[in-house]
Order: C-alpha cells, then sequence, then structure tokens
C-alpha cells in the first residue's frame, strides 16, 4: 500500500530532483485577483515544510485578501479589518518549477488569525472551493471535471497600450510563422515540462491574442494549474520583451477576451438538474465569473441568459453531462435569443449589464450565495466588489485599464 508523503518529504525530493532551485514563491490570489508572493530560500522552505503546525514563517503585514492597492479600490475605512494580518499556508502538493531555474512557486491558503480558529480559513478562496468539492462527493456522490481555455493578448509593453504588430487572423497559419508565437510555444512547453497538459493552442480573433486550452482535472488542481498557467505566460512573453495582459477588453474597438470553462458531471442523470440549478442563479454568480467593473465592457448587447447546443450561447451544452460557461470575462456578446424564442422558452433573465446589475443579483440570491461561499466569504466579496463599483466609476477607462494591465 502506497502512503502520501508528508510535507517534508515532498518538499526535500523535489529540491533533490531541481538542484538549481534556490528561491520559493508563496503564492496567493486577492480578492481582486491580483497575484501576490512572497519568497523565502529553499533552505527556508524545508524548515517550514518539517513544521506544518507553525504557519507564521510566511506571514504579510496586513490582511492580504482584502487588498486593493493595485487595482485602485482601497477605501481607508477598511484599516481595521486589515489590522493583525495573515499567515500563508503552503499546499505543497502544488509545488512546481518555473521558468526561472533557480525558482519554484508553491500556492497557499490565506489562515486570519485575528479570526477564532474555527474560522481561520472561512474567507480563503481554496478552502471554499475544497469544502464545495467535498460536500458535493460526500452529500450527492458527485464529482467534476473542469477544464479552462485561457486567452490572453501580447502587448508592446506594460505601459503602452498597443497590441503587438503581427499577423490579425484567427486559427491562421501566419500566426504561428510570426516571431511572438513563440510566446505560445514556450508556455506550452513550459506547462507540459510541470505537468500541466495542454489540449491545443492557437491564434485568435484579435491582433496579438492567442488561446491554449488545458486539459480537464478536478475543480482544485484545475484552479492550481490556471493559476500556474498565468503565471508562465506572464513571465514568458516578459522574457521576450512583451507583456501578456489577461484584460477582458484592453482597448475599445477590439475583439473580448474570454476565459471560458468546461465543467462535466460523473451522473449524466443529474445534469438537467445540474443545468437548471446553474441557470437558475446565474446571475448571481455572474458577480463572480464576470468579476471586474470592466468585465461588463465587453458585452456590446445584452442578451437572455440561456443554454443552447450552440457555441455563442453563455451555457454552451456539448453533451448529455459537459458543459461549457462562456460568461467568464466573455469574449462575443452574448445575444443568443431573440425576445420571442426567450418569451417562448420562458427565459425572461438577463445577463447583467454593470457590476452593479450583477452585485444585485448575487444579493438577491443572499441565502443561496451564502450557503455556497460561507458568511465571511460572501460579505467580504459583496464588499469588495461594492468599493470597486464606487472608485472605478469615477475613473477614465484608460486610468482604469493601466491599473489592471500593471496587475493582472
Amino acid at each position: 500500500m502506497t502512503t502520501t508523503p508528508s510535507h517534508h518529504e515532498r518538499v526535500a525530493s523535489f529540491l533533490k530532483e531541481h538542484p538549481k532551485i534556490r528561491h520559493i514563491r508563496y503564492v496567493i490570489h486577492d480578492y481582486h485577483n491580483v497575484p501576490r508572493c512572497m519568497l523565502t530560500t529553499a533552505s527556508r522552505a524545508r524548515t517550514i515544510a518539517q513544521n506544518p503546525n507553525h504557519t507564521s514563517a510566511v506571514t504579510s503585514a496586513t490582511s492580504i485578501n482584502y487588498c486593493a492597492w493595485n487595482t485602485g479600490h482601497y477605501d481607508l475605512d477598511k484599516l481595521a479589518v486589515l489590522a493583525n494580518g495573515d499567515h500563508w499556508v503552503p499546499s505543497w502538493e502544488t509545488l512546481k518549477c518555473t521558468i526561472r531555474d533557480d525558482q519554484a512557486m508553491v500556492l497557499c491558503s490565506i489562515k486570519e488569525t485575528k479570526e477564532p480558529e474555527a474560522h481561520w480559513f472561512d474567507r480563503d478562496p481554496r478552502t471554499v472551493l475544497r469544502r464545495l468539492v467535498d460536500r458535493a462527493k460526500d452529500d450527492l456522490g458527485l464529482e467534476f471535471r473542469v477544464g479552462y481555455e485561457i486567452e490572453f493578448q501580447l502587448l508592446k509593453s506594460m505601459d503602452e497600450l498597443e497590441a503587438i504588430d503581427c499577423p490579425m487572423v484567427a486559427y491562421g497559419l501566419s500566426a504561428v510563422r510570426d516571431p511572438s508565437f513563440d510566446v505560445v510555444l514556450e508556455t506550452v512547453d513550459a506547462l507540459e515540462e510541470v505537468e500541466i497538459k495542454v489540449w491545443k493552442y492557437h491564434a485568435e480573433v484579435g491582433k496579438g491574442q492567442f488561446e491554449l486550452s488545458l486539459s480537464p482535472s478536478d475543480p482544485i488542481t484545475a484552479t492550481d494549474n490556471l493559476i500556474h498557467a498565468l503565471e508562465t505566460i506572464r513571465s514568458v512573453a516578459k522574457k521576450h520583451g512583451m507583456h501578456a495582459t489577461l484584460h477582458p477588453k484592453p482597448f475599445e474597438t477590439a475583439t473580448g477576451i474570454g476565459q471560458h470553462m468546461h465543467v462535466s458531471v460523473n451522473k449524466g442523470e443529474v445534469s438537467d438538474a445540474f443545468l437548471a440549478g446553474l441557470l437558475a442563479h446565474i446571475r448571481a454568480i455572474c458577480a463572480v465569473l464576470m468579476g471586474s467593473y470592466d468585465s461588463y465592457g465587453t458585452r456590446t448587447v445584452v442578451g437572455f441568459l440561456g443554454w443552447s447546443m450552440g457555441r455563442m450561447a453563455p451555457i454552451h451544452r456539448i453533451g448529455e453531462s459537459r458543459f461549457e460557461i462562456r460568461l467568464p470575462d466573455g469574449l462575443a456578446p452574448a445575444v443568443i435569443l431573440t425576445d420571442e424564442v426567450a418569451k417562448e422558452l420562458g427565459i425572461t433573465d438577463r445577463v447583467p449589464t454593470s457590476m452593479q446589475d450583477a452585485i444585485g443579483a448575487m444579493e438577491k440570491d443572499k441565502e443561496v450565495m451564502m450557503e455556497v461561499f460561507g458568511e465571511k466569504c460572501y460579505d467580504t466579496y459583496v464588499k469588495h466588489r461594492k468599493s470597486e463599483i464606487k472608485h472605478a466609476s469615477g475613473m477614465t477607462r484608460t486610468a482604469r485599464t493601466k491599473m489592471i494591465v500593471a496587475s493582472i
């Protein structure tokens, strides 16, 4: 019978296999999806892994989950909440090499020590996701597989909101011949080296836009792989003197950038109920799937929320138990159904047209959303989005875009 290696054994084995590693990045994403990190030496990481109950080795001065400095949505009245800091607790099973020979990266959960022990991880997104996955399996026997399609755009630099000069041909072979495609190829090679499988990759519609699709995994692994893939894309682009952005629409007149999710459920007989539940709460879920003020600028026409076997629907049903959720920072206008067809099918809900609209739907669906996210996570997320609405609405679109492009 095989046994799971201890944290210390895992780290020791990893460092033995990769002797050039000298620095470990500890990474989280805050409530505004800004990646944050601290580093220790590799030798310090060994010590941390050897003492998993002592979580104070990697600690931030403030409560990092609340931070929004880089996206301009920071309220001074939250200083009381920001006090006392957090412990960054590494999930050592996520430890992977980066494109730098001397650095590795591990994803962390956030432990809020100012809270009672039973609530240390209530606001931590990784813990919330793990709890949901466990509940689905233990209570309902449901298991999910998730795969992401990652679209990104290459800019000339972080300071210039200008796409690189390259062929603008969706799926074009001319794009593959262009030197910019080396960013895609090197990213795929780097991901495959750390056992993140990539299924396909190609040029997208807009200038300097590309897409790569990750193989499906359980929801936690899929999310971890997504975070690692995004960091790899950014790092490889920087190596080539370019800047990769995930901004949903960095240019007002250009094609938007999406990050679609493919979700499959292990029990085909419950797939209709799963779809019905998704549609019943999708307006509230949009506050997360379209998680920034400018996510809604990608849609020039408002559409009805529904599903279809056609690929341009917000929810594309591919098979009996596989769905493509196309709303996350969507690429195309969400126009699916005419008024007449929607009325005939009993569909009256429309895609939210703004973050304010989406948060309103989330608050209207508060009972279910609190059951899903937990009270503290839900309350914190809603407060952040309201702060974002207040601050972002007073900024120019260009100022908002530059902040997001520089941080995300």
